[in-house]
């Protein structure tokens, strides 16, 4: 077997015996983000968004746990993951987010996970991952329930 591969493109050669050939599958590392953000949107204090947009994969996932790590450092103690703008989710992408919600509920914080793709929904059910996580549809939702929660304690 051989495998040529670059930035931008994968080329599998199998040998005869099997006469199958891959030929550019390409992949661009430069469709995934992942941005930390702090947002004051209550009044009682802030909450660190964590938006993730293009493929959440083993190629993005680093960044994702870089970038949690960070924000649970920070002293923030409330959290939101907006995957909105995730296209394709796998499941490295799906460790590192129970990862994520593991060490903040193990240190008595707060986060929540906005996804309105019925794709991610369903693989959460499928998953059981949504009896474990707080979902919802929309960030504005999200953080209203934040707010509600602060309110009540």
């Amino acid at each position: 077997m051989k495998i040529l591969a670059s930035d931008r493109v994968l080329q599998v050669t199998m040998p005869k015996a099997f006469a199958a050939v891959v030929k550019f599958v390409s992949f661009d590392r430069s469709r995934s983000r992942v941005e930390v953000k702090e947002q004051a949107s209550y009044e009682k204090g802030v909450y660190t968004l964590i938006a993730i947009s293009g493929e959440f994969d083993v190629v993005s996932e680093p960044q994702f746990t870089s970038a949690a790590k960070t924000a649970l450092a920070s002293g923030c103690k409330d959290f939101i993951v907006d995957l909105d703008g995730v296209s394709f989710l796998d499941g490295r992408a799906l460790g590192a987010l129970l990862d994520f919600f593991k060490s903040v509920r193990g240190r008595n914080y707060s986060a929540r996970l906005v996804t309105s793709n019925a794709f991610h929904r369903r693989l959460f059910l499928l998953t059981g991952i949504d009896r474990i996580l707080k979902l919802f549809d929309s960030l504005p939702q999200a953080a209203a329930s934040l707010k509600k929660q602060l309110q009540e304690s």
